[in-house]
């Protein structure tokens, strides 16, 4: 049903036309509230107080305004479950139920959106005492407003997260991409791919946006500078495991170790790719060594909020470059791998993803689809409909794999087509895919 009825909605829907590279893809988040409007709103919470002790259903509310319009506000408490849509917008409410949690510290995180999907995120600490409940009626909108829109249906649990990465569509920055296609899908996205390099600090205002959501954090910092022509420049492999820049690797770690949020992250992944956009910083070995030498910046500055992904392309995992083992550093937590079904090389999902999940199960760790997408094939406009179907049944069989971060661009954008984009719906809308923590080791 749902299949269908996106299928006719989305009849009229053309494919994107932005031309988008992979050089955008690795930019950063330098364009994350571009747009018309790039001014974020400003949200508040009035009740309760920050750091009062609660119980029983918890009255929130609080302001929100923009210099254009508040859309929408919604709630949550911690980094658990969906986002809430409040009641009402530049004064809004709502409640929330502590009994289902454990007693002590949490945190209640609002965020409100605008018009054009600026994201503005704040958060209040509270301690919650169910010992004794204290009773707080819940709210609820006056008989004279106007009542606010539901939430929208979509999965609350879930295995596997479902996440996303999109480059800027003409007047929208990525992160109003990220909000449309939800918008079309009727789910919000259980995390984000995201990339920068040595000219960027960690985290930065993608990795911010995601924490405010409650969402996982792939994060991957690439072994090279933008000079000031902003051309992609090495800080070579084997100067990095000599500690050349270890003071720039020291403070990433004490920043993302004070973030305190959960983060996925990876040092240069696809270290096998040689491209203009995309350099290579040494030999294989020089990789294993800079990676190794990283992992112990980052222990020794005690980020134990990092979990670290040894990311490798498709075609790596199948024997070229070397095949994984001359590219595997020896400390690392999950492994990742990118791959894609093209126009020109049409493959299955299983003989994209097979050998990597293969190697996973034999090295004992879980599995992380770092970057997927297909191509539309012509002649046949419902080829990558079920490419899509396929790919997501399969990671659903496999059980270990931890989160996919859909590629969200031209060519691989997930709504190149009406069918594209309703099997991408509904794959996402498997109760599977609701995933959005992780534990991490400590």
């Amino acid at each position: 049903m749902l299949v269908l009825a996106l299928a006719t909605a989305l009849g009229a829907v053309s494919p994107s036309a932005s031309a988008t590279s992979k050089l955008m893809r690795e930019e950063g988040s330098a364009q994350l509230f571009a747009g018309s409007d790039s001014v974020p709103p400003i949200v508040s919470i009035t009740a309760p107080a920050a750091d009062a002790t609660v119980g029983g259903a918890v009255a929130v509310s609080g302001a929100a305004s923009d210099d254009v319009r508040v859309m929408k506000v919604k709630y949550r408490l911690d980094g658990k479950g969906d986002f809430v849509t409040a009641n009402g917008t530049t004064s809004w409410s709502g409640s929330i139920d502590t009994t289902s949690v454990s007693g002590g510290a949490h945190v209640i995180w609002v965020k409100a959106v605008d018009t054009s999907a600026n994201v503005t995120t704040t958060s209040i600490g509270v301690n919650v005492d169910n010992e004794v409940p204290t009773p707080v009626p819940p709210s609820s909108p006056s008989p004279s407003s106007s009542p606010s829109p539901s939430p929208s249906p979509g999965p609350t649990s879930g295995h596997t997260v479902w996440g996303i990465y999109s480059t800027p569509r003409g007047s929208m920055s990525a992160q109003q991409v990220n909000q449309y296609i939800e918008s079309l899908v009727g789910r919000e996205f259980g995390g984000q791919r995201i990339y920068s390099n040595m000219s960027y600090d960690v985290p930065g205002d993608n990795d911010r946006v995601v924490a405010g959501e409650g969402g996982v954090i792939y994060h991957n910092v690439n072994s090279w500078y933008l000079d000031p022509s902003g051309q992609k420049v090495c800080h070579s492999w084997a100067d990095t495991a000599a500690g050349v820049y270890d003071a720039w690797w020291m403070t990433q770690a004490r920043s993302i170790n004070a973030f305190g949020y959960p983060m996925l992250l990876s040092f240069t992944h696809e270290p096998t790719v040689d491209a203009l956009v995309h350099p290579k910083c040494g030999t294989a070995a020089e990789y294993r060594a800079a990676y190794d030498h990283i992992v112990q910046i980052f222990a020794s500055q005690g980020a134990t909020n990092v979990e670290w992904v040894w990311t490798l392309t498709a075609s790596t995992f199948n024997g070229q470059q070397g095949g994984p083992t001359a590219w595997e550093p020896s400390h690392y937590d999950i492994i990742g791998v990118d791959g894609y079904s093209r126009a020109f090389k049409w493959r299955s999902p299983e003989e994209v993803f097979q050998a990597a999940e293969d190697f996973s199960r034999l090295r004992g760790k879980p599995l992380l689809i770092g970057e997927i997408g297909c191509e539309e094939l012509s002649g046949d406009p419902n080829a990558k409909a079920g490419w899509i179907t396929q790919a997501a049944s399969m990671f659903k069989s496999w059980d270990n794999v931890v989160a996919i971060m859909w590629t969200n661009d031209t060519p691989y954008s997930v709504d190149s087509s009406p069918q594209a984009l309703a099997a991408f719906a509904a794959a996402g809308y498997d109760p599977y895919y609701g995933g959005r923590t992780r534990p991490l080791p400590r």
